[in-house]
């Protein structure tokens, strides 16, 4: 019989890479990336790119290396995200300032963390720094890297960036996080952005409009987009990853639309190559209007009073708000397969297939 889950998973497949911290009036955005830097690996004991990737703890039962790759950067993502914790000194919602501190480390032949230090900072802030290298720290044990056979030393290079901004403005600029990622494994060159010192987070904040009738009427939500780009660095296309409302889809896309010109195609072997960036646009409301969690706690509530339908539609927003909520994913299917929408369920299952119990419920309700 399924089950509805209650308590929300550990760790998502594909999580977001931002966190907020309300203050009142004021929000404190900790924006983190991943940035492998390629070198001359071959000749030097510390790689960058390697045959096998190390692997975060619980990837290693993904099949190919390309899927222990990716959920090896969703899980230090995560875990950063987890462990980052705000410098009380930065607290004080009148302060408006940005930063970005790059941090190195090494994960060696054993798989142990080593070499933890900062690479630069845009600003002389020891607090940030160093919380930046606690974060980095609590990091666990990972399955080392390989190259031919033999365990090798891994350098990463983390950017986590700061900004703090004060009281909110009644119209643009949105709070945009915004973070990259490539189809093409071995790659040279990454894409780049021509504009805006190369800060497309920021063009996109000045472009982004927040539509009044989803501001009226409490829609707020994330926007997940795959943007294609051509080896001439020219958007071919742009597309919804996961489900939203149709007014903020189109607002985002209205918005990087926009971007169009300015982006540089990445580059491989000295060749200008195809790649999809991936930007997330948020659409955040503060002040009066419920958020993914009160759906979410809603719809748990329901589904215990066998308000099944009810406790759906809750999920259902949920979803929308945020596509990655795939606790919401969950449920809205496990509420789907009680009230005999098997074909919606199986939709809605599909997306989170990787998850056992998703996978079970598949093998039990979706076989064709």
């Amino acid at each position: 019989m399924a089950k509805c889950i209650v308590k929300r998973w550990k760790y998502y497949f594909y999580p977001s890479l931002s966190i907020m911290i309300n203050f009142k009036k004021s929000s404190l955005t900790l924006i983190i990336g991943l940035i492998l830097i390629n070198m001359n690996a071959q000749e030097s004991e510390i790689f960058t790119i390697v045959e096998t990737m190390p692997v975060f703890p619980g990837c290693e039962t993904k099949g190919s290396n390309k899927d222990k790759d990716q959920c090896t950067q969703n899980a230090l993502f995560k875990h950063i995200m987890n462990n980052a914790r705000i410098p009380m000194e930065l607290k004080d919602p009148k302060r408006n300032m940005e930063a970005t501190i790059y941090v190195s480390f090494v994960i060696d032949s054993i798989g142990e963390l080593s070499d933890v230090r900062i690479l630069k900072s845009s600003i002389d802030n020891k607090y940030l720094q160093l919380d930046a290298i606690r974060t980095v720290k609590t990091l666990p044990k990972m399955i080392p890297g390989t190259q031919r056979g033999k365990a090798v030393k891994v350098q990463y290079n983390i950017p986590i960036r700061y900004r703090l901004s004060g009281m909110k403005r009644a119209e643009v600029p949105l709070p945009i996080d915004s973070v990259e990622f490539f189809e093409v494994d071995t790659m040279n060159k990454g894409v780049g952005f021509t504009s805006h010192n190369g800060d497309y987070n920021e063009f996109i904040a000045e472009v982004a409009m927040y539509p009044d009738s989803a501001m009226n009427n409490c829609i707020s939500g994330k926007v997940y987009l795959n943007v294609s780009l051509d080896s001439l660095g020219q958007i071919t296309s742009i597309e919804n990853k996961y489900e939203s409302f149709p007014i903020l889809t189109q607002a985002a896309i209205k918005a990087v639309r926009k971007t169009n010109g300015h982006w540089q195609a990445a580059k491989k072997d000295g060749k200008s190559i195809k790649s999809i960036v991936r930007i997330i646009v948020p659409f955040r409301l503060e002040d009066g209007c419920k958020t993914v969690d009160d759906y979410y706690n809603s719809g748990v509530t329901l589904f215990e009073k066998g308000e099944l339908a009810e406790a759906a539609k809750n999920f259902k927003r949920a979803i929308l708000m945020d596509g990655q909520d795939f606790d919401a994913v969950y449920n809205f299917a496990i509420c789907s397969i009680k009230l005999e929408r098997i074909e919606e369920a199986c939709k809605y299952l599909n997306y989170i297939r990787y998850n056992l119990d998703a996978k079970n419920l598949i093998d039990s309700y979706c076989k064709e």
